[in-house]
C-alpha cells in the first residue's frame, strides 16, 4: 500500500489533477460493472479451470472485504491478513494507481490498533506467565515487521528495547544451554570466590568441610530462567527507588565476577549479589533444567519463612550438598546464584537450628505486604552466629548462574 501511495504521489507531481484521478477511477468501476465484462466472466466460467478456482478467489476476496469494512469485529491477525491480501490485490489491478486509497482508512485504524496492543502487551510481560506473554507480544511484534511498519509505530521500539533489557531472542523459543567453562582464567576467578567466601567458625558444628577445588563450572544459560529475574529486578528496582534502602555487605562482594558472567554487573546498590545453594547433582540439574521449587513443606525447615534459602558463605552450602549426597564421597555439587534481595529484614539470631523462629509468621507477613523483600538472619549459634542465610520468597528473585563441581583439597 505504500508503494501504491508513493505512485499516487509520483503522478500529482508529474501534473495529474485529482479530479482527473477519480474520473479514472469512475470509469474503471463502470468498466468493472458493465455488460461487457460480465459477459467475460461468463465465457471464463464455462472454462472447467477457472470453475475450479474462481469460487476459492473470489470468497477470499469477499473475506478480506468483510474484514477491512468491520475492522473492530476481527482480532489484529485477521485484519492483518486483511491488509496484507488487499495489498497484493492491489498490485495486481490494471487501476491500482486510481484506487490506492481505497483501504486507507483500515490500514490506518490498524496502525493505531497495533500501536495501543504493543503498549498493553509490553506491560503486560509477567515473570509469572512469561511464556504466554511474551508469546502474545512476539506474535504483535510479527505482524507489525510483515506489514513494514517497524519504524512507524511509536510503541515497537519500546518493546523491542525490553525484549533486549530482558535477553529474549526473536522467536517463540526459550532457549536452554550448559555452557562449560574451560577458560584457565575462569577458575582462577571462582576458585578465588571459593576461598574467599569460607567461615572457618563452620567446621564448629560438628561437620568436617574442607575447602573445596573447583574442577568443572558449567555456565548457565537458561532464557526463561533469566528473564523471569530480570523482570522481576527491574519491578522491584522500581519500588526500591520510592525511598533509600538500608546496602548489605556479604562476602562474594570481593571478587569481580565480571570477567566470567558475560559482563552483566551486579547492582550493589539494590542489594543483589552472588550466594551459594549446596544440593545433590540430581537435584542441581532439575534447578537449572526448569528453576528453584518453592515447596509447601520445606526438606530442612523454614526457620525465617518460606522461601529460597541461600547461603553467603560457600562452605554452608558445602554442608548441605554433602547432606545430599549422604555425606558420602569426596565430590559436591554448588549452584553460584545471582539473587536480587532489595529491602531486606532482619530476622536476627535463633538458637535453635531447623526449627521455625518464634516469629516466623511477622516475617512473612512483612514480606506478603511488601515492606521487605527478602529475611535474613543466623541460627548457628556455635559460630557466634557469624553464620547468615537469605530467604529469597519468590523463585524469580534468584538466578542459578553456575554450576560448580569440586573436589576437597
Amino acid at each position: 500500500m505504500n508503494s501504491l501511495k508513493g505512485t499516487y504521489k509520483d503522478l500529482r507531481k508529474k501534473g495529474f489533477r485529482k479530479d482527473t484521478l477519480r474520473n479514472i477511477r469512475s470509469q474503471a468501476a463502470a468498466f468493472l460493472d458493465s455488460d461487457v465484462l460480465q459477459k467475460k466472466k461468463k465465457q471464463m466460467s464455462k472454462n472447467k479451470h477457472f470453475k475450479r478456482f474462481a469460487p476459492k478467489k473470489a470468497s477470499k476476496a469477499a473475506e478480506c472485504s468483510a474484514i477491512l469494512d468491520d475492522m473492530d469485529s476481527y482480532t489484529p491477525a485477521e485484519q492483518a491478513a486483511a491488509v496484507i491480501y488487499a495489498r497484493k490485490q492491489a498490485r495486481k489491478n490494471p487501476f491500482a494507481v486510481c484506487l490506492c486509497d481505497v483501504h486507507e482508512e483500515a490500514e490506518d485504524q490498524l496502525r493505531e490498533t497495533l500501536d495501543e496492543e504493543l503498549a498493553i502487551r509490553t506491560a503486560a510481560l509477567s515473570p509469572k506467565n512469561l511464556w504466554g506473554t511474551w508469546l502474545e507480544l512476539y506474535n504483535i511484534m510479527r505482524l507489525v515487521d510483515d506489514l513494514g511498519w517497524e519504524d512507524e509505530l511509536p510503541n515497537y521500539e519500546a518493546a523491542c528495547q525490553q525484549a533486549e533489557a530482558l535477553g529474549l531472542s526473536y522467536d517463540d523459543q526459550m532457549d536452554l544451554e550448559k555452557v562449560e567453562v574451560t577458560d584457565p582464567r575462569a577458575f582462577d576467578t571462582m576458585q578465588q570466590l571459593f576461598d574467599s567466601c569460607r567461615c572457618e567458625e563452620l567446621n564448629s558444628v560438628g561437620v568436617p568441610l574442607p575447602r573445596l577445588v573447583v574442577q568443572e563450572i558449567w555456565h548457565v544459560q537458561h532464557e526463561q530462567t533469566k528473564a523471569e529475574y530480570l523482570l522481576k529486578r527491574q519491578e522491584l528496582m522500581a519500588e526500591c527507588d520510592a525511598y533509600p534502602i538500608q546496602q548489605y555487605s556479604v562476602p562474594s562482594q570481593r571478587v569481580n565476577m565480571s570477567s566470567i558472567n558475560g559482563g552483566f554487573p551486579l547492582a550493589s546498590q539494590y542489594n543483589e549479589f552472588y550466594l551459594f545453594h549446596g544440593t545433590n547433582d540430581d537435584v542441581a540439574e532439575k534447578i537449572t533444567d526448569s528453576d528453584f521449587l518453592i515447596k509447601t513443606a520445606a526438606d530442612n525447615g523454614w526457620t525465617f519463612g518460606q522461601g529460597v534459602y541461600a547461603a553467603e558463605f560457600v562452605n554452608h552450602a558445602q554442608m548441605f550438598a554433602m547432606m545430599g549426597n549422604g555425606f558420602e564421597g569426596d565430590e559436591v555439587t554448588i549452584l553460584v546464584c545471582r539473587a536480587f534481595c532489595g529491602r531486606i529484614q532482619d530476622a536476627g539470631s535463633w538458637p535453635n537450628t531447623g526449627q521455625p523462629t518464634w516469629n516466623v509468621s511477622d516475617l512473612e507477613a512483612n514480606i506478603s505486604s511488601g515492606a521487605y523483600m527478602s529475611t535474613t538472619g543466623s541460627e548457628w549459634p556455635q559460630t557466634n552466629y557469624r553464620v547468615h542465610d537469605f530467604i529469597l520468597p519468590d523463585d524469580d528473585q534468584i538466578l542459578p548462574e553456575f554450576i560448580v563441581k569440586c573436589t576437597f583439597g
